[in-house]
């Protein structure tokens, strides 16, 4: 934000501004605590998976055994959070370009051609045609607003929206980059990722008979049983466990990289410290969202459903239902009402077209949408 908002602007600008820095820094911090959690499961199946354990297994329960006896041991957890975090904060403490920048290059085309490989599986299952037909063909029945909102929030989440992750990243960019063409690529790249994951998880299911799930139990249930019944299924859910790894240590480097370009440029610390003191935050709070599911387990009722992962369902809630859409309204009205008409323009480019479209937006359409967003959420988070 400081390439958008100038001293003079700073001055005049009502100092309480600079609590939504704060609330932006914090929200990202609480989402890496609990991801870095599940960061680690995926380390953890990684090698459980290479390890043969889910070939030729047949049993939904013993699946489930697996990855509930996982869940319910503090130590292991804590060993694979550990693991995740010294992996985050060693790509982040380095010099941006020898550390986000080299791995953004590396990770982000190794997760498309991972991608591109359980793809190709899943075309040599048989059935890619059917599943082609089950995941184009529209069912408009179904297309309700409870979906709609739902979809837009998943993409809230998936761009990482509301945690300043992006502004961090764009004040990186050199000033002859496009705001607009970048956000378009970034979207529109998001979206096929999103697609060809699809195209490359259903047919497995498929092949297996097994019904297609969400979340958790298709990742960590459904999914292992099925790719241990396909030949060389080690070989593939490897693969799968690693691209999903992959995906959640480039985000967790994007979520930790906001606080630790605040450290350095408001105290000037180094790069190393900045990341090993925000990083020891973020491994302290995800210790309560891995007792959690041990000693400090617990169920409560939230807006008429049954949450049962106690704290780190709150931290979910709060940052999810609440923090992330409230914090997006916030950063598009002051971009659009509180910085000014000519430092915006100036940073979007020469284009009157592209800087229009984005001023209404983001002065209007965005507050107004994300503010229903937050509003159904609170009436209907199932």
């Amino acid at each position: 934000t400081m390439h958008l908002w100038s001293s003079e602007e700073q001055a005049e600008a009502n100092p309480i501004w600079r609590y939504l820095g704060w609330i932006m820094t914090i929200t990202g911090i609480v989402i890496l605590s609990y991801l870095s959690v599940v960061g680690g499961w995926m380390l953890a199946y990684v090698v459980r998976t290479a390890a043969g354990i889910f070939e030729g297994i047949e049993l939904v329960e013993r699946v489930r055994s697996t990855f509930s006896v996982l869940i319910s041991d503090p130590e292991k957890l804590l060993a694979w959070h550990t693991i995740f975090m010294v992996m985050t904060v060693g790509v982040v403490g380095g010099k941006f370009r020898q550390g986000v920048e080299i791995a953004a290059k590396l990770l982000v085309p190794a997760i498309f051609v991972l991608l591109l490989l359980l793809l190709v599986r899943a075309i040599l299952t048989g059935v890619f045609s059917q599943n082609l037909q089950y995941f184009y063909n529209a069912d408009f029945a179904r297309l309700t607003l409870g979906n709609v909102v739902h979809a837009a929030h998943q993409a809230f989440l998936g761009l990482s929206l509301g945690v300043g992750v992006m502004l961090v990243y764009s004040a990186y960019l050199s000033k002859a980059v496009s705001l607009s063409r970048v956000s378009i690529a970034i979207v529109s790249l998001d979206t096929l990722v999103i697609l060809l994951a699809g195209l490359a998880i259903y047919p497995v299911l498929h092949v297996n008979e097994l019904q297609p799930t969400s979340g958790v139990t298709l990742v960590f249930q459904t999914l292992p049983m099925a790719y241990g019944n396909l030949s060389f299924g080690a070989y593939w859910g490897t693969l799968f466990f690693l691209l999903l790894a992959l995906t959640a240590w480039t985000s967790a480097i994007a979520l930790l990289e906001p606080p630790v370009a605040w450290l350095c440029e408001r105290y000037g610390w180094s790069r190393a410290k900045a990341a090993a003191v925000s990083g020891l935050l973020v491994w302290v709070l995800g210790l309560v969202s891995i007792l959690s599911f041990s000693h400090w387990k617990f169920s409560f009722e939230f807006s008429g459903v049954e949450r049962t992962n106690g704290a780190l369902d709150i931290l979910s809630i709060a940052t999810s239902n609440f923090l992330l859409p409230i914090t997006g309204i916030l950063i598009a009205v002051f971009t659009g009402w509180v910085v000014s008409r000519e430092r915006s323009r100036l940073e979007m480019g020469r284009s009157k077209l592209n800087y229009a479209v984005w001023s209404i937006s983001i002065r209007f359409a965005v507050p107004l949408l994300v503010g229903l967003l937050f509003i159904y959420l609170l009436l209907d988070p199932a």
